[in-house]
């Protein structure tokens, strides 16, 4: 078996070219929530999920788990290569609100472009069994999403973080 050092350097090369463009991204972020910020959880330690912001118009904000698990329902939202966090896949049907006090800016990670964003708030807007599909019916993919779930509630209902 042969490694392709030239691939790899050049899939490092993209990895860090992304990573600077979050970084600028969210260093012109203001200090709260904003629609396409993506967020960790302290006391949520499931790998790889986060929380994608797509509406702050009130106290609650509108967000929907995201993760790269490469299961796709008919009501997940699959970010293509070229967004700034991708891989990564917004799960639209487990949207929920959060308390804007729920959130921590130092666990800010990641920035979704607006465009997706809106992708999302099409999905959710438009939820119906039409958009379902054979992954939605797996019983692996059935337990990711259980496993979401619990989490969101637990955010939910927990403490804000202290500053």
């Amino acid at each position: 078996m042969t490694i392709d050092f030239k691939n790899l350097y050049e899939i490092d090369a993209d990895i860090t070219k992304k990573q600077n463009l979050i970084d600028i991204e969210l260093e012109d972020r203001p200090f709260n929530p904003q629609p396409g910020d993506i967020f960790l959880f302290e006391d949520v330690d499931v790998m790889g999920l986060q929380w994608v912001v797509l509406n702050t118009d009130d106290d609650l904000i509108l967000t929907v788990p995201a993760d790269d698990n490469p299961m796709l329902g008919g009501f997940d939202l699959q970010l293509p290569d070229e967004a700034l966090s991708s891989p990564l896949n917004l799960r639209c049907k487990y949207h929920v609100l959060i308390p804007k006090d729920k959130f921590n800016v130092d666990l800010r990670v990641g920035v979704v472009e607006s465009e997706y964003c809106f992708q999302a708030l099409d999905i959710i807007s438009n939820l119906s069994d039409d958009l379902k599909n054979e992954i939605d019916d797996d019983i692996y993919y059935q337990e990711w999403m259980e496993e979401i779930t619990k989490l969101m509630l637990r955010i939910k209902h927990k403490s804000p973080p202290t500053p």
